[in-house]
């Protein structure tokens, strides 16, 4: 946190009870893995496919292709503009189930072995409100969000913690052509509502005493539209860190992105404030010990 307190900057306790993280991008540096993990099951495809048809096609690139089309996309949405990228007008919707379960084997498997790099100023941020008696929460709307957090170890640190899995009478896997593209975003917009909603209910708050803090534009969306008393957005471009194999982290700049349009783009999107790191939040006063969550 800052020295000196920027009220536009503060999370304020005596308002605030609770805040509430998205794991992907905020909590947890899962991009570098998730990029691997698509090039290794996208490359796989398009070597047969080219192998089978006797064309060629260039391999997915970890900067370019996974900012391009991939991160903070729709699956479907983004795995299909890849594929026609690369001149494959002819998926199926079997094709993309096959294609996306492959990358999330693959990235299970790497996070289980190497385990996934937390952000430091989220963990500090995280540290300082359960210090001052707030209450915390991680939340994702992928059914595997709870393994990311005990892959980066900071599972212990979130009073509450929710993903898709939790969610009863709502779907827990999506096929990724079994609706269409524009019923698949509005369906993400829904799974965003309802992981908010659960873990406000586990909370015992309501959104107008809680905050959140997320990356993506329809995470924003989704606490704005419940309510919540304060929106965070986390502007994390221009730069991504990409796998260069296990172990290896180095930093790219992501292609045609403009930070101050990031940032409208969030405020477009709801955010009552954006900021590049977290360790630009300030946090005041203290909260009264409470009913743990359940």
């Amino acid at each position: 946190m800052t020295d000196t307190p920027d009220l536009d900057r503060t999370l304020d306790l005596d308002r605030i009870g609770a805040v509430i993280f998205e794991i992907d991008g905020v909590v947890a540096n899962t991009a570098p893995v998730h990029a691997a993990a698509w090039k290794h099951s996208l490359d796989m495809f398009l070597r047969g496919r080219c192998r089978a048809r006797g064309v060629q096609a260039a391999p997915f690139d970890v900067q370019m292709d996974y900012l391009r089309y991939l991160d903070g996309r729709t699956v479907s949405d983004g795995v299909r503009e890849f594929l026609a990228s690369r001149g494959v007008d002819d998926e199926s919707v079997d094709l993309l189930d096959d294609i996306t379960r492959r990358q999330v084997t693959l990235f299970l498997r790497e996070i289980g072995r190497y385990g996934v790099a937390p952000f430091r100023a989220c963990v500090a941020l995280v540290r300082e409100l359960r210090d001052r008696h707030a209450a915390t929460a991680a939340v994702s709307t992928a059914p595997i969000g709870t393994r990311v957090l005990t892959a980066a170890q900071v599972a212990s640190l979130f009073d509450v913690r929710v993903d898709r899995s939790h969610l009863d009478g709502q779907p827990t896997t999506v096929r990724s052509g079994g609706t269409g593209q524009r019923e698949e975003r509005d369906l993400r917009q829904e799974l965003e509502e309802a992981v908010l909603a659960e873990s406000v209910r586990r909370l015992r708050l309501p959104p107008t005493q809680t905050a959140v803090v997320q990356r993506s534009l329809t995470g924003v969306r989704a606490a704005r539209r419940l309510g919540f008393g304060l929106v965070v957005g986390v502007d994390s471009g221009p730069t991504v860190e990409v796998s260069t194999g296990p172990g290896e982290r180095t930093s790219r700049d992501r292609p045609s992105t403009d930070r101050a349009s990031n940032e409208r783009e969030l405020r477009r999107a709801g955010a009552h404030l954006v900021v590049r790191d977290l360790a630009q939040l300030d946090v005041a006063g203290r909260r009264r010990p409470l009913v743990k969550p359940v």
